[in-house]
């Protein structure tokens, strides 16, 4: 597939985000608070372990 690097990593995180809102928006659950809190938290877990994987591979890169 394609090699994983801070771009690809970045817009595939966005994407993500974009679209899971977009198509809760578009079957209106965005009112259960529920199903918001929901959202978020996924939202974090990935923004988590994006940096977690950033944090990773730019200290890999560092050593000799």
């Amino acid at each position: 597939m394609f090699p994983l690097n801070k771009n690809l990593l970045a817009i595939i995180v966005v994407a993500i985000i974009v679209l899971t809102f977009f198509i809760a928006g578009l079957f209106e659950v965005l009112e259960d608070v529920t199903i918001k809190w929901t959202l978020i938290g996924a939202t974090g877990i990935i923004v988590l372990c994006t940096f977690i994987f950033l944090i990773k591979n730019s200290s890999n890169k560092k050593s000799p």
